[in-house]
């Protein structure tokens, strides 16, 4: 648990890589290999806050990010290179969040989780040795749930699924069929194969990096060097980070922090007031005293341009001979094509992808061999094929057009320019032994976003609605873990043992949707608007929070209180009380954000009469989600459904007949 929680310390640096393609269009010359300058940052620059636009923060924190090469010696073969205040700070990333998406959001949830803000991280570099190359190779079979073999191998486990004598795969449920508790999924048993147990990052337990039969050796430990667009202080840095408490230590003579988790070599060493370095203990006198060195992956990372955003650069040597086995293994070399790619892996020396709106090309791919005649025959492959792409593409676009975009005519005009810029643009070229592909930046790039707001909107609505039912979801299964434990569901206005206190359900289930710290911080012999309560109403957990409900503390998430209902103010039903069925009575509504009401406060909604709809307030696209009593949860169009089984879906023992809604 400790390991898993102190890794959260690197979990930032993944956790921008999905804007890794965007950058700004400064540039800055590469830095030689030793040097340790950095990015001129003015002292007065001010912190970033969650309440202003990502536009105006990281204008002020984000400078022209250099390729700092520093730290990095022979003992490394890849390295990713990321820049995110300057990825954060690009207009393209501007454009995003004017069109609706919501980045100021993915920063605070990265922020909640690392403890770091990516628009204060100049650059980030992740290297890793050959161990870790090694590791990833391996793993490849594991994608496939066996430890490898030939094709022919695993020609009976289609059938096998469906016979007699096999295993019945486990059918998915409806989307909205009833949420019961994930029961894991079924594989097939195959006396056969021999499966191998792989896991991210690890090799088999009998190979390397294992102890024998049945034991894991630990993952490759990546090395971090992260560099702040701000001076950092030692003593204070991780005060307010999300990890458990490291402890001051020396390391050959340097100061470093350690985790204090058995078997776990990491130290942290503050290399300089803006640069963080993260390694195994062993490596980190070489990095910090190492000046001028060379190596493949060194050489590599000289010649590229640093207005790229996102760099990967791999030292094949060690890796493409793992790769040519697996293609072998999976019978890729019985394709000439193919044949022919797996030639050229196995002469790789390195691999390069560089990407970014900073530069000319938004994707590069440069690929370094041992023989000029086999990236030449490589290189007219790709032309080969790339010309049959064009003429494919010329072919399917017209259908294309035709095809509905959740886009105007202006915006499709602007797509197609792009598309065609994208596929006339793209080029292959072989010069010695380096092959490039490159994928250009089309004209109006930044656009891109404007063009694709109304598609943004109905993805983050797609988004939102999954989201929301989830939450029902949720409670759901924290109803039924609650009835398990005090066989009864709780009431709406008193505790689970019939005292009248005062405290909403959604109380009472904390423990059962991981809230238990948050439940017993409250009084429960209080009502719900004590001193001691009502300063736990801003703690409302997010599985009763929804975007229209800007006011603190307040939900939408209601029952229904009544006769008949499915909820009692003052005592919890049992689901044998539910005598119209568990799948015909509604458990929980989402309603309009005008019935928002604080969250703690005891009680639901009670149903209009004269005119049911109402009872839900203003509904926006007029859809109402509901949770039902087994579990499931339900869309219903609320210009279709009649107010008679509105009525029949609230009681629990009406006897009503409900038609499909």
């Amino acid at each position: 648990m400790l390991r898993s929680q102190w890794l959260l310390l690197l979990s930032f640096v993944f956790g921008i890589g999905f804007l890794a393609g965007c950058g700004s269009e400064d540039s800055a010359p590469p830095a030689e290999n030793g040097s340790s300058e950095t990015s001129e940052t003015s002292p007065d620059t001010p912190e970033s806050s969650d309440t202003k636009s990502i536009t105006s923060t990281v204008k002020s924190l984000a400078s022209a990010s250099s390729l700092d090469l520093s730290y990095i010696t022979d003992d490394f073969t890849s390295a990713v290179i990321v820049h995110p205040a300057r990825i954060l700070s690009s207009p393209f990333v501007s454009e995003l969040e004017k069109a609706g998406v919501p980045l100021e959001k993915g920063m605070t949830d990265i922020i909640d989780q690392s403890g770091f803000d990516p628009r204060t991280i100049a650059q980030i570099v992740v290297l890793g040795d050959e161990n870790s190359a090694s590791a990833a190779a391996m793993q490849a079979p594991g994608l496939f749930g066996f430890g490898g073999g030939p094709p022919d191998q695993f020609d009976d486990v289609g059938p096998q699924l469906n016979s007699p004598d096999g295993l019945e795969p486990e059918k998915a449920p409806e989307e909205d069929g009833p949420a019961l508790p994930d029961q894991g999924n079924i594989s097939p048993q195959n006396q056969t194969l021999q499966p191998v147990n792989f896991q991210p990052g690890l090799g088999p337990a009998d190979g390397p990096g294992g102890d024998g039969p049945g034991e894991m050796g630990p993952p490759p430990v990546p090395t971090v060097i992260v560099r702040f667009t701000e001076n950092v202080d030692p003593k204070t840095f991780f005060d307010d980070k999300p990890i458990p408490p490291l402890e001051d230590g020396e390391q050959d003579g340097l100061a470093v922090k350690k985790a204090p988790v058995p078997g776990m070599d990491v130290v942290i060493h503050f290399a300089d007031e803006k640069t963080i370095i993260v390694t195994k203990s062993t490596l980190l006198k070489k990095m910090v005293e190492t000046k001028t060195t060379n190596s493949p992956l060194i050489s590599e990372l000289k010649q590229i341009d640093s207005a790229n955003d996102l760099i990967v650069v791999i030292d094949m040597t060690q890796l493409s001979p793992m790769l040519v086995g697996l293609g072998q293994m999976f019978g890729a070399g019985q394709d000439p094509n193919l044949a022919m790619g797996l030639k050229l892996v196995s002469e790789l020396k390195t691999l390069t992808i560089t990407g970014g709106i900073s530069s000319d090309s938004l994707l590069s791919v440069s690929l370094v061999g041992t023989s000029a005649e086999t990236v030449s025959s490589a290189n007219d492959k790709l032309t080969e094929l790339a010309d049959m792409g064009r003429e494919q593409y010329k072919m399917m676009k017209p259908a294309a057009l035709q095809q509905e975009a959740p886009v105007d005519e202006a915006g499709k005009k602007v797509l197609e320019a792009m598309a065609d810029q994208l596929v006339a643009g793209i080029t292959n070229k072989a010069d010695g032994t380096r092959l490039t592909i490159s994928i250009p930046k089309p004209a109006d790039f930044n656009k891109l976003p404007e063009v694709l707001k109304p598609a943004i909107e109905e993805a983050k609505k797609s988004a939102q609605s999954s989201s929301q039912k989830n939450q029902l979801k949720q409670m759901g299964l924290a109803f039924h873990n609650y009835h398990a434990v005090y066989n009864s569901l709780p009431s709406a206005g008193s505790n689970h043992d019939g005292e009248k206190k005062g405290l909403s359900w959604r109380v009472h289930i904390l423990p059962y949707i991981e809230q238990a710290p948050l439940y017993n911080q409250f009084n429960l012999d209080e009502p719900w608007d004590s001193e001691h309560n009502k300063a736990l109403i801003s703690k409302m957990p997010e599985v009763f929070q929804t975007p229209e409900v800007t006011e603190e503390g307040k939900t939408v998430f209601h029952v229904f209180v009544g006769e008949n209902t499915a909820f009692n103010l003052d005592k919890g039903l049992s689901f044998r009380d539910f005598t119209d069925g568990t799948s015909n009575t509604l458990f929980v509504v989402q309603a309009g954000a005008d019935k928002a009401d604080t969250w703690t406060k005891p009680g639901g909604l009670t149903l209009n009469e004269e005119n049911p709809l109402k009872t839900f307030g203003t509904l926006e696209n007029g859809q109402l989600m509901i949770l039902m009593v087994d579990g499931s949860v339900r869309t219903i169009n609320i210009e279709t459904i009649s107010d008679e089984t509105i009525k029949a879906l609230i009681t629990r023992n009406g006897g009503e007949i409900i038609d499909d809604f």
